[in-house]
């Protein structure tokens, strides 16, 4: 089977958008901004439970947080 220019230009085009894609996500892989990780009272998204001091239950620290921002006013 020959090659035309077309299929050529085509094959030129599909691999540079692979290598775009690619990249933008290895991009965002290895060098993710700080919002990525984080959520805007600055705790990682991915945070075990901690235990409530009052009830003794497990308590996400996103609530702990809210809690403790909220007595500060």
């Amino acid at each position: 089977m020959k090659l035309t220019l077309n299929d050529i230009q085509l094959m030129v085009l599909s691999m540079i958008a692979l290598l775009v894609t690619l990249g933008s996500l290895l991009y965002v892989t290895f060098n993710a901004p700080d919002s990525l990780r984080k959520d805007k009272d600055g705790i990682p998204f991915f945070t075990s439970k901690v235990i409530n001091p009052d009830t003794g239950e497990a308590m996400s620290i996103s609530s702990l947080v809210v809690h403790y921002k909220e007595g500060m006013k």
